[in-house]
């Protein structure tokens, strides 16, 4: 009895022993990798990156980086360019992280002028200026790649910016006419606008103020209330958006606040109109989506960068959470990667992100560290397939989906990448099939429909004959019963 109970004892140490073992592999993981279902709950999913490495400022050879706050690739050098705010200086590597340049001083007409806190960097491809947010020095600086400055944008001079507000520029971008929009903190009427000569033109893409009930009963409150009561009140204001790039015509912005979701992802064209708006963007949210049943308990999204691929592939950073989203231009999601902790492939306080070619960068000014993630080959095959389907060359794009599939048979984006191009090949059946395992609902109901009526087109003689007969057979009926009567039966 004594060796069965020590025989047990043994087999459970062992058993501990084991889990124990594999809680530490699993523990050694970065992070997990997932994507969602129809609930809004997280299931497990192959990764479309994995993360190669965490470069430091001493790895680039120019001492610790502090507070790195923006990157931006120059796609023509090939050059990283790092924001590295509390070292007051742009520094510039290639690719690799070989040290290029560093800019801590630019050329004013012969007088030296330092930077201060810089906070955004951009690099004009029609001009190849650089445009540096000069954050505590309270100007956005045009300079040319030698260093020489070529013009300052200032606080504007106009009673529409308004006197007290203040001027901080955090990031900037320039479109094909020469155009400057900038982020300033202070400001939640949108980009603050000027043209090339520095003159000020305005506002550019207001995010909007969502109709919630808290903001419909002030506004009532507000209309019978008296003006002392009303200057007590809370105004509901716009927020203002944190982050953009550009693509072309388009500008796309991006917004850490947690107070709305309309505005969170924009795609603006000139005029300010949001395009996102008018795509289906089937019912995902761009950031982690909130469960069914326990959202209450959910950290909202707070995207603090967005940067566009020259194939449209829209790549976002969430602050909150450590986290990566990458969407293809029609607005599906691919890949979900990242999370909050000091690992590899996870950010303390992630606040930029640049992509090129299969390469991911960005930045983190707790850690002060660059992290490089890699496209694997499953992001290869997903990235491939979304392309080739948003080319309408939907034979190769289902080829590539079906192999999607076998490296992961719960990527939903798969089932519904192939479902789309039999839906619009007029294949409904096998439509309707992957729609249903990809739980879309709303496609689904599209294939329906497109089979329902082929089914009525294609035997629309036989559904007339047989409702001709019935209502032949009907007078038939309605003339033999006239001819015929029922005798009444007799009472008893």
């Amino acid at each position: 009895m004594k060796k069965r109970v020590k025989k047990i004892i043994s087999l459970i140490a062992g058993a501990a022993l084991c889990l124990s073992m594999i809680s530490t592999t699993a523990s050694a993981e970065t992070y997990v990798n997932y994507n969602y279902d129809d609930w809004g709950d997280p299931i497990p999913s192959q990764a479309g990156y994995v993360a190669d490495a965490s470069i430091t400022g001493n790895d680039i050879g120019v001492g610790n980086l502090y507070e790195p706050a923006d990157l931006f690739i120059d796609e023509e050098e090939e050059y990283l360019y790092i924001a590295d705010r509390k070292n007051n200086r742009i520094v510039v590597t290639d690719l690799d992280f070989n040290l290029v340049r560093i800019y801590d001083t630019l050329n004013d007409n012969g007088t030296p002028t330092s930077l201060k806190g810089p906070q955004g960097i951009f690099i004009d491809k029609n001009t190849d200026y650089m445009y540096i947010c000069d954050g505590d020095n309270e100007r956005v600086i045009k300079a040319d790649k030698d260093g020489n400055v070529l013009l300052y944008f200032t606080k504007p001079d106009s009673v529409l910016y308004g006197a007290e507000t203040t001027f901080n520029p955090g990031k900037v971008c320039v479109d094909q006419s020469g155009n400057v929009y900038v982020v300033v903190r202070s400001v939640n009427r949108g980009a603050v606008m000027f043209d090339d000569e520095a003159n000020f033109l305005g506002f550019y893409g207001a995010n909007t103020v969502l109709a919630t009930s808290e903001v419909i009963a002030n506004a009532f409150w507000n209309l019978i209330s008296t003006e002392t009561q009303r200057l007590r009140t809370m105004k509901a204001t716009p927020v203002g958006f944190s982050n953009f790039d550009i693509d072309g015509q388009f500008i796309y912005t991006v917004t850490e606040s947690t107070t709305t979701t309309d505005d969170q992802v924009k795609k603006l064209n000139p005029r300010g109109d949001n395009i996102l708006d008018a795509i289906d963007m089937a019912g995902y949210d761009f950031g982690d989506i909130p469960p069914a049943y326990y959202s209450m308990y959910t950290v909202a999204n707070a995207m603090v960068d967005i940067d566009v691929s020259p194939t449209g592939t829209m790549t976002f950073l969430d602050i909150n959470h450590g986290r990566i989203h990458q969407f293809d231009k029609e607005g599906w999601r691919l890949f979900l990667m990242g999370g909050i902790g000091w690992q590899l492939g996870q950010f303390q306080a992630a606040t930029a992100i640049e992509t090129h070619k299969d390469k991911i960068y960005v930045s983190d000014i707790r850690k002060n560290t660059i992290t490089v993630f890699s496209r694997t080959v499953f992001g290869e095959l997903v990235t491939d397939a979304a392309e080739y389907f948003n080319r309408a060359e939907y034979e190769q794009s289902t080829a590539i989906w079906e192999e999607v599939l076998r490296y992961d048979g719960n990527y939903r984006r798969a089932y519904t990448g192939i479902g789309l191009a039999h839906l619009f090949n007029k294949n409904y059946e096998p439509a309707m099939k992957n729609f249903k395992t990809a739980l879309n609902q709303y496609y689904y109901n599209q294939a329906y429909e497109g089979y329902r009526n082929e089914i009525l087109r294609e035997n629309f003689g036989l559904i007339v004959g047989l409702i001709v007969l019935a209502v032949i057979g009907f007078f038939v009926y309605k003339f033999y019963r006239k001819r015929h009567p029922k005798k009444k039966e007799r009472g008893v």
